[in-house]
């Protein structure tokens, strides 16, 4: 996250001119684009939300994912998946446990992703159980220890996702 922080005309290049590239070539070539977002393009302390909800990111990596959908919102041909997710096992030794999110592990993710390949616009994509940071990470990782944000920084990160559209296309 820091090199958005650090680097903006690199975040820039890469995240949203880099997206409008790609979005001409699968324009030119009538391609389908299904792009990989983030949560981050909602608001501090969100909850529940839904894609259609609205956006208002709260770092310079979620704005420059949010300037990525823009121009993948133009092309009718394409999904946008907006994710929260982690690597597994958790690769931290400390986890946040007043930082609440409905984050996934990237396995799980994937298989989700695969079930939707078909669909367009907007989905959101999470797991089913929100959970603090630190419960989700002794799931894979038993030696991690807990720690706390300060309270501003805790609300700015916690963020859930509504998935019922995801669950309505798994259902189908």
């Amino acid at each position: 996250m820091s090199i958005h922080e650090e680097d903006i005309v690199k975040s820039i290049s890469i995240n949203i001119i880099g997206t409008a590239n790609v979005v001409k070539y699968c324009e030119k070539y009538n391609v389908k684009l299904i792009h990989i977002s983030t949560d981050y393009v909602y608001p501090s302390n969100a909850t529940n939300v839904k894609e259609d909800d609205g956006l208002l990111p709260f770092n310079n990596y979620g704005w420059s994912k949010l300037g990525a959908e823009s121009s993948v919102q133009m092309y009718k041909n394409s999904l946008i998946l907006r994710l929260s997710f982690l690597p597994k096992p958790f690769p931290f030794p400390k986890a946040f446990n007043n930082i609440v999110r409905n984050v996934d592990y990237i396995d799980d993710v994937a298989k989700n992703i695969l079930s939707v390949l078909d669909e367009f616009g907007v989905m959101n994509i999470g797991s089913d159980n929100i959970k603090n940071m630190y419960e989700l990470a002794l799931e894979t990782n038993s030696e991690v220890e807990p720690m706390e944000d300060d309270i501003q920084s805790a609300k700015e990160k916690s963020i859930t996702l509504n998935i019922d559209k995801l669950k309505k296309v798994k259902r189908l």
